[in-house]
This record gives structure tokens, sequence and C-alpha cells, in this order.
């Protein structure tokens, strides 16, 4: 569990680190493409990153991640992503 947890943290310092080295403000196509494969993992990054990130979840909230199959709106904002959040723990 604290390996867990450490782990996440380092990813979430990561997406700050990340957020905070850009220097354009302004128009959403200047914000850092972040894309999670769960709605958990979303809710830490939108909360660590707020406004300085486009946020897409893979499964949304309320879906069981276990029968959710991804759409190709998905395959395509993780292959345009900047960055991709996932637990890592062999669950997705």
């Amino acid at each position: 569990m604290k390996k867990i947890l450490s782990t996440m943290a380092l990813l979430l310092l990561a997406v700050v680190a990340l957020a905070a080295c850009s220097n354009k403000q302004g128009s959403s196509n200047d914000k850092l493409r972040v894309v999670t494969t769960n709605s958990i993992i979303a809710d830490i990054t939108k909360n660590i990153a707020e406004d300085k990130i486009t946020l897409h979840s893979i499964v949304p909230v309320g879906k069981d991640p276990h029968e959710y199959e991804p759409l190709p709106d998905d395959v395509k904002k993780t292959s345009q992503a900047d960055l991709i959040f996932y637990n890592g723990i062999n669950l997705e």
C-alpha cells in the first residue's frame, strides 16, 4: 500500500511539474493534454493540476472499469496525449 501511494504521489508531482514548465497561457490548445485510465486517477489529477490541463478519463465516472470497452475517441485522445496516467498494478 505504501508503494502504491508513493508511486501515485510521484506521478502527480510529475503532472504539476510538467504543467508548471509550460510558459504558455490562454486557450485550451496551450494546455497539457492528459489521459487517465479511470475516474479516480482523473479526479486526483484534476484536483492537483486544476485548469492547467485538458483531461480525459478513459473510463467515465460511474462505469465499471472491468466491463468498459474503449471507444474510438478514447484511442484517439490517448494517442494525442502529452501524458498518460494509469495505476500500474496490472488492473488495466
